[in-house]
This record gives structure tokens, C-alpha cells and sequence, in this order.
């Protein structure tokens, strides 16, 4: 909602976005509106998360990192493994930690953490 962002933006001292990745949430692409919001963010701090499940593809890790990059290289990109299935995503989210760091990405890999503690 790069809108919204704008109208509250001068409010914020912090800003945690979500990439919602077409493949890992299967719902229509919002790359678009990723990149405004993306634009309006970096005058704050921000990282950019992104729940990464069993069907998640390169391809949309590899544009979330080209949309980073293009916003600002020195952003770090989160990887979230899904659960319950954290335990099986390990290769992938290892592959993926290589794929941006190959296209000189800040990443990190973190447990959802509210999920774990049983918080919606």
C-alpha cells in the first residue's frame, strides 16, 4: 500500500516490508506496488521480508533481490521459512542465501518468530 505509506511516512522511524512472493503466497504478483512502496521506504529504515514455503520459486527471489538492488543495495532481504515446514527448507533457504549474495544482497535467514510462539 504505497499510498498509505506516503501519507503516514513522515511518522516512522522504522519500516519492516513484506515482499508477498507469488509463488509462496499464490496470489496475482505485486512487484509493482513492491517497488513504490519500496521507493517511499528508504527515506526511513527498512529491511523487506519474505516468507519463503515448499513452492517458492527462484525466479521471485531473484526479482525480489533485483528490486532491493535497484531501490538500495544496502538493504538486507529476510528469508522466512514457512512453517511447519522450516525444518525441510533448509537446502532451499540456503540456495536462496546464495542467490542474493551472487547479486550482492544483504541476507539473513529468521524464523518467524511470533509463529513459534503460537502468536497469529
Amino acid at each position: 500500500m504505497p499510498d498509505n505509506l506516503w501519507k503516514v511516512i513522515d511518522y516512522i522511524d522504522i519500516i519492516a516490508m513484506d515482499f508477498k512472493l507469488p509463488s509462496s503466497t499464490r496470489q496475482a504478483q505485486c512487484w509493482s506496488e513492491h517497488r513504490k512502496f519500496l521507493r517511499i521506504a528508504c527515506a526511513k529504515e527498512v529491511f523487506i521480508k519474505a516468507v519463503v514455503g515448499k513452492d517458492t520459486l527462484d525466479d521471485d527471489i531473484l526479482k525480489a533481490a533485483w528490486l532491493i538492488k535497484e531501490a538500495n543495495p544496502e538493504l538486507c532481504l529476510v528469508l522466512q521459512p514457512e512453517n511447519p515446514f522450516e525444518d525441510l527448507l533448509a537446502d532451499k533457504l540456503e540456495l536462496f542465501r546464495k542467490l542474493c549474495i551472487d547479486k550482492n544482497i544483504k541476507v539473513k535467514i529468521l524464523s518467524q518468530m511470533h509463529k513459534k510462539l503460537g502468536i497469529p
